[in-house]
C-alpha cells in the first residue's frame, strides 16, 4: 500500500489501482473496506514514526500522499534530474546527475510481490539506467575514463545487448591503453548479438572495432565534440591536474533500520569524531565478542557523523575472522581505486601504496571505517595521517599497538534494549500476546543482538507460529 502511494506521490491514486496492487486481480468482495482499513493503519504507523502531520489525504476516488523532495528518494531523484537538464556546463550536469544517482540503494521496489507494481519497478530501474548512461557519457567526454570503467563494465554486464554502453566502455578502455580488453568487449557483444538475436553490431561499432585493430592514435585521447560521442574533450589543464575524486566517496553499508540503544557508545564515538586531534587522525576501536553488534554500531555512528566528513566515507572489510583475512596491500589498492587512482597508477609495494593513500587524504576530511580487523599490522597501513580524517575500527581483540587510538568496549544489550529490538522486528501485538515466551526467547539469546535477530527472523518468516 505504501509503495503504491509513494510511486505516485503528490498525485491521487485511485481506489481501483490500490485494489489491483493489493490483490493482483483476485480482489475479495470486501476489497474496498480492506483498503480503507489498510490506509487507516498506515496513517497510524506513520504518525507513530513521527511523521510531520497527516501525510495521507482522502481524495475523490482515492488517496494521496503529500511529500516534499527531501522526504522521498524518488522525488529527490527526479528533482536532481531536472536540475541537471538546466545546466549548460558539462561538469555541473555530471555533478547533478551524480546527486540524482546517489538517491538509489539497489533496485527499485525489492521485496514487493505485486505484479502491478512490477511494471512501475521496471520503469524506475530503466530511468535509473538511462540517468547513469547519460552521466557516464558526459564524464567520458570530460576525460574521466579511468574513473568510470568499473561502472561501465557493470552496466554492460546488466545490459549485454546495449551497443551504446558497449561503445562507451570500449572507448574508455582504449583511452586507458587497454586495447586488448576493448577488443574482448567487442567480441563478447558480437557473439551475444549473433547467437541470441541473429544480428551483427551496428556499422559505427564495427568501424570502432576496425580503428582498434589499426591502432588509431585518436582512440587514446578524448574526442572532440564533433566526434560520434558528441561530448567536450578534457582540457590540458584538467589533464595536468592529476588524480581527483569525481564525486565524494560514499561507501558506508546500509544502516540497520531497527537499531536500538547504545546511547553511551554513540555519544562517546560522536565526541571523538567532533573533538580535536592535532597532527593525526582520530581513531576509535570498538571491541567486543562475536554478535554483539560492533558493525551495526559503527555503521550507525558513521552515518550520523557523515555530514562532518564532506569529502566522503571509505568502508573496508578486513575479514579478519574469516578463513582468509584480507591483505592490507589489497585493501589499499581497493581504497586507491575508490579515490580515482587507475589500476596502472597504483604502486606495487605496500609502503608505496600506503604513502600514496596518505597523500591523497592529506587535505581531505574523510571518515574511514575498517570492519573486522584482526591485528595492528593489518590496520596501520590503512590509517590516514591527516587531522581532518577519522577512523572507526571494529575488532574482537584490543589493538593496543595503534598509537592514540581510543578503545570502546561493547557488551550485549540491556534487557530493555533487547526487548525493544525483539519487539520491533517481531511486532508488538505478537509479543504482548505472549510476554512470558518473549522473555524466555530473550533469555535464551542472552541479550546478544545477533542471536535476537536470528530468532526474530525465523519468527518473521513464520507468522503463524506462536513464540
Amino acid at each position: 500500500m505504501l509503495a503504491a502511494l509513494l510511486i505516485d506521490a503528490n498525485n491521487i491514486v485511485a481506489m481501483e489501482q490500490l485494489v489491483a496492487v493489493m490483490w493482483d486481480g483476485k480482489a475479495p468482495a470486501t476489497a474496498v473496506r480492506q483498503v480503507q482499513d489498510a490506509v487507516s493503519g498506515l496513517r497510524r504507523n506513520l504518525a507513530a514514526c513521527g511523521a510531520p502531520g497527516p501525510l495521507i489525504s482522502t481524495r475523490r476516488g482515492g488517496y494521496e500522499i503529500r511529500l516534499s523532495p527531501d522526504q522521498l528518494d524518488l522525488l529527490e531523484f527526479d528533482h536532481e534530474r531536472r536540475l541537471a537538464e538546466r545546466h549548460t556546463d558539462p561538469s555541473e550536469t555530471a555533478v547533478a546527475l551524480r546527486r540524482a544517482l546517489a538517491c538509489w540503494r539497489g533496485r527499485a521496489l525489492t521485496d514487493i510481490s505485486s505484479r502491478v507494481l512490477e511494471i512501475d519497478a521496471a520503469r524506475l530501474n530503466e530511468k535509473r539506467a538511462d540517468t547513469l548512461k547519460q552521466c557516464l557519457v558526459i564524464e567520458l567526454g570530460l576525460g574521466r575514463h579511468r574513473e568510470i570503467i568499473d561502472e561501465l563494465t557493470a552496466l554492460f554486464r546488466e545490459h549485454p545487448y546495449d551497443e551504446q554502453v558497449a561503445e562507451h566502455l570500449i572507448v574508455a578502455l582504449c583511452r586507458c591503453r587497454r586495447q586488448g580488453e576493448a577488443l574482448h568487449v567487442y567480441e563478447r557483444l558480437r557473439r551475444t548479438l549473433a547467437d541470441e538475436l541473429g544480428v551483427d553490431p551496428t556499422p559505427p561499432l564495427q568501424a570502432l572495432h576496425q580503428r582498434i585493430l589499426t591502432a588509431d592514435p585518436t582512440l587514446t585521447t578524448p574526442v572532440p565534440a564533433s566526434r560520434p560521442l558528441d561530448i567536450p574533450p578534457q582540457s590540458p589543464d584538467a589533464a595536468a591536474a592529476g588524480p581527483a575524486m569525481v564525486m565524494p566517496v560514499r561507501q558506508l553499508p546500509l544502516d540497520v533500520p531497527d537499531f536500538v540503544g547504545r546511547a553511551e557508545a554513540l555519544a562517546e564515538i560522536a565526541g571523538l569524531l567532533d573533538g580535536p586531534a592535532p597532527n593525526r587522525a582520530r581513531v576509535a576501536v570498538i571491541v567486543g565478542g562475536p554478535g554483539v553488534g560492533k558493525s551495526c554500531l559503527v555503521t550507525h555512528a558513521a552515518r550520523l557523523a557523515s555530514g562532518a566528513f564532506p569529502d566522503g566515507q571509505l568502508y573496508l572489510n578486513l575479514a579478519a575472522t574469516s578463513d582468509e583475512p584480507r591483505d592490507p596491500g589489497l585493501m589499499l589498492a581497493e581504497a586507491l581505486r575508490a579515490l580515482s587512482i587507475a589500476g596502472s597508477a597504483i604502486p606495487k609495494g605496500l609502503a608505496e601504496r600506503s604513502a600514496l593513500y596518505r597523500s591523497l587524504l592529506a587535505d581531505r576530511r574523510m571518515l574511514v571505517v575498517l570492519d573486522d580487523a584482526g591485528h595492528a599490522d593489518q590496520v596501520l597501513p590503512l590509517l590516514p595521517a591527516a587531522n581532518g580524517c577519522a577512523v572507526l575500527i571494529t575488532s574482537r581483540t584490543l589493538l593496543t599497538q595503534l598509537p592514540g587510538a581510543r578503545h570502546i568496549d561493547l557488551d550485549v544489550l540491556s534487557p530493555a534494549e533487547a526487548r525493544e529490538l525483539f519487539t520491533g522486528i517481531v511486532g508488538r501485538r505478537r509479543v504482548e500476546r505472549e510476554p512470558e515466551e518473549a522473555d524466555a526467547i530473550l533469555d535464551c539469546c542472552g541479550n546478544l543482538p545477533l542471536a535476537i535477530r536470528i530468532a526474530s527472523g525465523k519468527l518473521m518468516g513464520r507468522p503463524a507460529w506462536s513464540l
